[in-house]
């Protein structure tokens, strides 16, 4: 039987059927691309006044759960050949919201050129933006902000937190965002706090360790007299997200963007105290940021491999990453700056490693390198004071050289333990 007819005649609706919760997509997607195949059309029932009848469950709205955020963009995509009405649910989830979601651009133009409404919330006071923030749909938004959407939104996080907040994207749409916003003459303002916990957008930025936004927010008016450095529960809960996918490259993220953050403040005259130096020390040790390994250990020494694409793997002119990994601390500090190491791990240009091990080796070689500075910095002066102030500085400085970053870590921490004033 012919799809269309069989879609049009069934009892039940099979796309729905096939769409619907419980049903393997696999079988269901192959159905419905089928169907799309075919030409068939959905035809909305119309009222008395023949007036199309918009509120009903579809399959677009199975469509919208978690699962198919990865694994159904394709079935979605089919589905829209399919539905071309900006159906409603139950529960005020649209079509619309689904294209901007998963970022359907040609249906959300569609929409928008019928005068679909830019700011329709759903049932959990979502707007379609929000949505495409959050989902680091970048087109999208900026369809929808050009389109007149309320940059502001009702929500009880603002846009720039839902742009931080987001795991799929480091920030990187924000300073698009604030762009478009200024050219649409939409005022965003950067030191909003949310209203369920009271932060403010810099806090979450630095909650989220993401200095590009950290500097992004800086240089757009964020005030930073009144910056309150978050707490170590509210770091965890605000990384959660990305360590969760186990990627050794994470890693690195992650600690080059607290030092970035460091670096951020030190450069605007933001002095930091001690409980921010250890907040950002306790990282490294909670998410096990230090390279516990001999500096002579190097398990990628006979991978013939692994070294010729190290060496192809440019990160500055005239410094490869092979030639970056077998500096020593000093020498790679006056190359690099740890927004040098952030950018290069939400780049693409380290996931070429085919060895968990030489990734792990690495990324910790990474880290180790790009922390030196910070921990020998802020453990000379309570390393002087552990010993009495019986040793001159250079002395403590020489013992220094010895220590890993870890070793350095429990001096501070032993220090802070006898009420340090460091």
């Amino acid at each position: 039987m012919d799809a269309a007819i069989y879609c049009r005649t069934s009892k039940y609706n099979p796309l729905e059927y096939r769409a619907s919760e419980g049903y393997q997509y696999t079988f269901g997607g192959e159905f419905i691309h089928f169907v799309a195949r075919s030409g068939y059309k959905d035809e909305p029932k119309v009222d008395e006044n023949g007036k199309p009848l918009l509120h009903r469950n579809t399959a677009l709205d199975y469509a919208g759960k978690a699962d198919f955020l990865t694994h159904g963009v394709c079935v979605v995509q089919d589905l829209f050949k399919i539905y071309y009405m900006n159906y409603t649910n139950d529960v005020g989830y649209t079509h619309f919201h689904v294209a901007c979601e998963f970022s359907i651009v040609e249906a959300v133009k569609r929409f928008l050129e019928l005068g679909q409404d830019t700011d329709m919330i759903d049932h959990r006071g979502i707007s379609p933006l929000q949505r495409a923030l959050y989902f680091n749909r970048g087109e999208v938004a900026e369809l929808l902000l050009r389109g007149g959407a309320d940059p502001i939104g009702r929500s009880s996080v603002t846009s720039l937190q839902l742009i931080i907040f987001s795991s799929l994207n480091d920030g990187a749409f924000a300073e698009r965002f604030l762009k478009i916003t200024k050219e649409m003459n939409q005022l965003v303002e950067v030191n909003a706090k949310n209203k369920d916990g009271g932060l403010t957008t810099l806090e979450s930025a630095v909650a989220s360790l993401l200095p590009n936004v950290v500097d992004l927010l800086l240089d757009n008016g964020a005030d930073l007299s009144s910056f309150v450095f978050p707490s170590e529960s509210l770091i965890d809960k605000r990384i959660s997200s990305r360590r969760r996918n186990g990627s050794k490259i994470v890693k690195l993220r992650l600690a080059s963007g607290a030092l970035g953050i460091v670096e951020c403040f030190q450069k605007r005259g933001y002095e930091l105290n001690h409980s921010c130096v250890l907040a950002t020390m306790k990282l490294f040790a909670e998410y096990e940021w230090f390279d516990k390994s001999s500096a002579l250990e190097q398990p990628w020494s006979d991978d013939e491999e692994f070294m010729s694409k190290a060496k192809e793997i440019m990160m500055k002119p005239n410094l490869s990453f092979y030639d970056l990994i077998q500096l020593q601390p000093e020498e790679a500090e006056k190359q690099l700056t740890p927004r040098d190491y952030f950018e290069l791990g939400i780049s693409r240009k380290l996931n070429w490693f085919r060895s968990e091990t030489h990734e792990k080796a690495c990324i910790l070689r990474l880290s180790e390198i790009m922390s030196r500075k910070f921990f020998r910095r802020w453990v000379r002066d309570p390393m002087w004071e552990l010993t009495g102030y019986r040793l001159p500085n250079l002395c403590c400085d020489m013992i220094n050289e010895h220590l890993t970053n870890e070793d350095l870590y429990n001096i501070f921490l032993a220090a802070a333990g006898l009420g340090s004033r460091w």
